[in-house]
């Protein structure tokens, strides 16, 4: 697990969405609208980096309210959860930003390993990375720990990652070098 700095020194979405409000009003609609999870991000929010940098995301979450029970329902806010993110970090290297770029994202292909019990009553760090992006896909992958170092989940992600060509100029993000 990545030495980062732990979620009470962090600030969340909703507290974030005021450094953004001179620059996108989509990004603070985003980022104010409620959630069922408490999102801090370890850094710049993958999805609003605009300069081009490492393909990689930190980001700490923690499921808000009555946490359920059941082991398969577990799995399930964990899988749902596993889609937050993801491809931005194929965008990274681009320095595109989601809102600033008209972008188009959709899940391909997605496929999770579970490697143990989820503690959504607790934080969790997801860290995703982009392994590669160009012509318009991305690859992306990523792992939940717990917050004692445990891996709970794997995942991985290939997706569409395009400019849409109906507000943009350019239709798909060029090839990495």
């Amino acid at each position: 697990m990545p030495d980062l700095p732990p979620p009470e020194e962090l600030r969340s979405l909703d507290i974030l969405a005021g450094d953004y409000a001179g620059i996108s009003a989509q990004a603070v609609a985003f980022l104010s609208q409620p959630s069922a999870f408490d999102i801090r991000p370890c850094g710049v929010p993958a999805f609003l980096q605009t300069k081009p940098g490492t393909p990689v995301s930190h980001v700490w979450i923690r499921f808000r309210g009555s946490v359920p029970t059941d082991p398969v329902v577990r799995r399930g806010v964990l899988a749902y959860l596993s889609d937050y993110a993801l491809l931005s970090a194929s965008l990274i290297p681009h320095g595109v930003n989601m809102f600033e770029h008209s972008m188009q994202t959709a899940s391909l292909d997605h496929a999770m390993w579970f490697h143990d019990d989820v503690p959504l009553d607790d934080w969790l760090l997801y860290t995703s990375e982009s392994a590669w992006s160009g012509h318009g896909r991305g690859i992306a992958r990523g792992v939940f720990h717990s917050r004692d170092g445990r891996a709970i989940a794997h995942v991985t992600q290939e997706g569409l990652i395009r400019m849409r060509p109906d507000l943009a100029p350019r239709t798909t993000i060029p090839h990495m070098p």
